[in-house]
């Protein structure tokens, strides 16, 4: 998995990872068991604090998205069409509402937020296609 740090972006650098991670396990690059790099070995590949690396991985867990286990190796924890638990659902409610408020607070209608949720489903499906192949 290849994970690129926009400068520009206005998402702190733990979230982009984060993100990266989260978007390789919903298109299929990682899978239920897939080794990540370590924390110190994403650090370095990215030029950053071992903290920043931490504070991404950290989240992911609290997600329930990986695991870690003894020696430091950390794990894609499960597959994501199995494993929905009420505690992941509501984690996910709670993210999706955010970005719907934000969303509304920056303008969009109700038809254009789900016309955007539509393309970006679409393409997640799409690139999950790609990586069975």
């Amino acid at each position: 998995m290849n994970i690129t740090l926009r400068d520009n972006s206005p998402l702190p650098v733990y979230q982009q990872i984060h993100d990266a991670v989260v978007q390789a396990i919903a298109t299929g690059q990682l899978a239920y068991g897939d080794q990540l790099l370590s924390v110190r070995a994403v650090a370095q590949e990215l030029s950053i604090n071992p903290a920043t690396v931490l504070k991404a991985y950290d989240l992911l867990k609290a997600e329930g998205l990986i695991v870690s286990h003894n020696r430091g190796k950390t794990t894609v924890a499960a597959d994501p069409h199995h494993t929905a638990t009420d505690l992941d659902s509501s984690n996910w409610e709670e993210a999706l509402l955010h970005l719907l408020a934000l969303g509304r607070a920056q303008g969009r209608d109700t038809e254009a937020i789900l016309l955007t949720a539509r393309q970006q489903l679409t393409w997640l499906e799409s690139q999950q296609e790609a990586s069975h192949v």
